[in-house]
């Protein structure tokens, strides 16, 4: 973790073809306890691929104690049926978070 406090992460769905042209968008951001809650949900949330990649494209950030979302889509029914089924998992990540408690201070070095 950098000394500043600050840390800066970024995922993306990877396309398996060219993205038609963008027409619609959907951004987030969601406060979290602390930048290690957000590079949690950060790599929690990136391990699903979205199911339509050549039409969606979705990008998660934490920059610090902040995620950010991005989605990026030709067809709102689309955009709306992907972001809905992110915010069902985005709520049971951060649910389970909750459930269990902060987590614990990153160690620099284990002795």
């Amino acid at each position: 973790m950098p000394a500043s406090g600050t840390t800066k992460s970024t995922t993306a769905s990877q396309p398996s073809a060219e993205i038609p042209p963008t027409n619609h968008t959907c951004e987030l951001r969601v406060a979290c306890g602390s930048p290690e809650e957000a590079l949690i949900l950060r790599n929690t949330l990136a391990v699903d691929r979205e199911l339509q990649p050549d039409k969606l494209v979705r990008v998660i950030m934490a920059d610090g104690s902040t995620l950010n979302i991005s989605f990026l889509c030709p067809d709102a029914r689309l955009l709306r049926a992907a972001f809905n089924a992110f915010m069902d998992s985005l709520i049971l990540a951060a649910r389970t978070i909750e459930a269990f408690g902060p987590p614990l201070p990153m160690q620099q070095d284990c002795k």
